[in-house]
């Protein structure tokens, strides 16, 4: 939390809003991560999506649907103390300058629903699958520690690259 004295405007406008809308940069990989953040002022702010895994999920081109919480999710957003854009899928980071979490507000509920496309399983790496995901989050309710709420009420991701290299 801030304090008057101590805010910024991009602080002012996440802390004094109950329902937050993420216009930000988008990444994604694995199998699955997926990152957006609050938008190009709050590059401090991410929303995080991590799933256990396509298979594990039954994700195929149907929508599927998941009410939160949910053991195969962990949605979160995050604030850090400072950028994170490009930061969750570089594997170059340089030790002792990684960003840190100071704040992190838990998905407690709400309605996921997610789809995919493009499922690619012939790659020249024989571990490499790729494939575009699609995520809807509706109404979905964040909490942090001291029990304050923040709420998604609608989040379209449309078609993110994800791709898995193990190892």
């Amino acid at each position: 939390m801030c304090t008057i004295s101590s805010c910024t405007k991009k602080d002012v406008d996440f802390e004094s809003k109950d329902t937050i809308e993420f216009t930000g940069h988008i990444e994604s990989f694995s199998d699955f991560f997926v990152a957006k953040l609050l938008n190009d002022e709050n590059l401090d702010i991410a929303l995080t999506i991590i799933g256990s895994g396509r298979d594990d999920l039954n994700l195929n081109a149907s929508t599927s649907e998941f009410t939160l919480p949910n053991n195969k999710l962990d949605i979160e957003i995050s604030k850090w103390d400072r950028s994170v854009r490009n930061h969750f899928s570089n594997d170059a980071i340089t030790v002792g300058e990684e960003p840190v979490k100071v704040e992190k507000w838990t998905s407690i509920s709400g309605k996921v629903t997610m789809s995919i496309s493009d499922v690619n399983t012939d790659t020249e790496a024989p571990n490499e699958t790729t494939y575009r995901i699609s995520i809807e989050l509706q109404h979905v309710v964040f909490e942090n520690e001291e029990g304050e709420q923040k709420v998604i009420e609608k989040l379209n991701i449309k078609n993110a690259f994800v791709d898995w290299l193990p190892g």
